[in-house]
C-alpha cells in the first residue's frame, strides 16, 4: 500500500515537473521559434505566436515522453517488452509525430531556424528531466504505471491540452475525416440551445477543432481547425421556414431549374450541386467559391454546404477552406481560374462525414423566439 502511495506521489511530481518544463518551453524555448526568422508560406498551420508556441510545446512533450521510456528500458531490462509495446501503441496512434511536428514548424520558419530552436528545446528537456529520472524515482511500480499511462495516451486520454489537440491536428491535417473515424471527436447537441429553434441534432466533429459561439442569430455553433487558429471553418445554422415545408420532389425540381443557388451567398460562384437524403430527411448540397475582402485582406473561399429540411426547419452545415490571395492581387476574374484547392477536397470529405454521421434529427416544442 505504501509503495503504491509513493508511486502515485512520484508520478504526480513527475507530471507536474513535465508540464512546468513544457510550459516554460512555450514561453521561452518555443518563443525563440517565433522570432527566429520571417514567416514562410505555410500550407497548413498559421504563423502566429500561439501556434508556434504550442507546436514547440508539443514537441517538448513528446521528447520528454521518449526520454522517460528510454530510461525505463535502461534501468529495468525486465520491462523492455512492455516498453516496446507501449511505444508501438503510441506510435501507431500518432505515427512519425516528432517528424510531423518538426515539418510543421519548418513550414513556418525554415529548416535552419527550426533545427536551432529544437536543439534548445532538447537541451532544456534533458536538463530538467535528469533529476526526475533518477533510479530512486524510476521504481518498477512507477515505470509500470507510466507505461499504463502511455497506453491510455494512445487512445487520446491523459494528454494535457493543448498538446492533445496539436498532436491530433498535426497527425490528421491532410485527411481530417480520419480523426473522426479513429475515434478522436467532440460531440455537440443542439437540444436546448437558444438558437436551435426546436431542432434536436447531434454532431461529431474532430477533437482538434476549436468550437466558438457566434453573435449571428442563426449560427448555432462554429468550429475552426488547428485548435481554432486555422483557415478552415465549419458553421452550423438553423432557420425557421415559417410553417413551410420542402420535400424531396421539390428539391429535385429546384436542382433541375438551377434554383439551389437561392441559399448561396450573394457574389458566390456555383461550382457543383445536387440533392441528397440524410437520416431519411430531404436535403441538398452545393460547392461554391467566393472572393472576399476583410480588413484590407483578400481571400478566396471554397465552401461545401449541406441543407437538410426537418419539418418546417432548415439546418445548414457549411464547411469552408480559405486561402489568402497573393499580395497585390486586387480582383479575381473567376474563382475557377485559381488553382485547385487540395485542402478543400479533404474538407469536403470531412463535411460529409460530419453531416452524414449526425443523429436524432427531429424537432421538439420550444418557446425560443425567431
Amino acid at each position: 500500500m505504501s509503495l503504491s502511495v509513493t508511486c502515485r506521489a512520484s508520478l504526480a511530481r513527475y507530471d507536474s515537473m513535465a508540464r512546468r518544463t513544457v510550459a516554460a518551453l512555450m514561453l521561452g524555448g518555443a518563443g525563440v521559434l517565433l522570432s527566429a526568422t520571417s514567416p514562410a508560406n505555410a500550407a497548413h498551420f498559421q504563423h502566429t505566436q500561439i501556434v508556434l508556441n504550442n507546436l514547440g510545446g508539443s514537441y517538448g512533450f513528446i521528447l520528454a515522453q521518449d526520454i522517460t521510456l528510454s530510461r525505463i528500458a535502461e534501468q529495468h531490462p525486465e520491462l523492455q517488452d512492455e516498453v516496446r509495446a507501449a511505444a508501438t501503441d503510441f506510435d501507431n496512434a500518432f505515427p512519425n509525430i516528432t517528424q510531423r511536428l518538426t515539418r510543421a514548424v519548418e513550414s513556418l520558419i525554415g529548416r535552419e531556424a527550426t533545427a536551432n530552436a529544437m536543439q534548445r528545446i532538447e537541451t532544456r528537456v534533458h536538463k530538467k528531466l535528469a533529476a526526475m529520472l533518477a533510479p530512486t524515482v524510476l521504481t518498477t511500480d512507477f515505470s509500470q504505471r507510466f507505461l499504463e499511462i502511455l497506453h491510455r495516451r494512445a487512445e487520446g486520454d491523459d494528454i494535457p491540452s493543448p498538446y492533445r489537440e496539436y498532436l491530433l491536428a498535426t497527425t490528421y491535417q491532410d485527411e481530417p475525416v480520419y480523426e473522426l473515424y479513429d475515434g478522436y471527436y467532440q460531440q455537440f447537441s443542439t437540444k436546448g440551445h437558444a438558437k436551435s429553434r426546436g431542432v434536436d441534432l447531434t454532431l461529431r466533429l474532430p477533437a482538434s477543432w476549436g468550437a466558438k459561439e457566434s453573435r449571428q442569430p442563426h449560427i448555432v455553433q462554429k468550429w475552426r481547425n488547428q485548435v481554432g487558429t486555422g483557415m478552415q471553418l465549419i458553421v452550423l445554422e438553423v432557420y425557421d421556414l415559417d410553417g413551410a415545408t420542402i420535400n424531396a420532389q421539390q428539391l429535385k425540381v429546384m436542382q433541375a431549374n438551377q434554383q439551389l443557388s437561392r441559399w448561396a451567398p450573394q457574389g458566390s460562384e456555383m461550382l457543383d450541386s445536387g440533392v441528397t437524403t440524410i437520416n431519411h430527411r430531404p436535403g441538398y448540397w452545393f460547392d461554391i467559391s467566393m472572393a472576399q475582402q476583410h480588413k484590407n485582406k483578400r481571400t478566396l473561399s471554397h465552401t461545401r454546404q449541406y441543407g437538410i429540411f426537418i419539418n418546417d426547419k432548415m439546418v445548414r452545415l457549411s464547411c469552408s477552406a480559405y486561402q489568402a490571395l497573393p499580395e497585390g492581387m486586387s480582383a479575381v476574374k473567376s474563382p475557377r481560374d485559381r488553382d485547385s484547392n487540395s485542402e478543400f477536397e479533404s474538407l469536403k470529405t470531412l463535411c460529409g462525414g460530419v453531416i452524414k454521421g449526425s443523429a436524432v434529427m427531429q424537432t421538439y416544442e420550444t418557446s425560443v423566439s425567431r
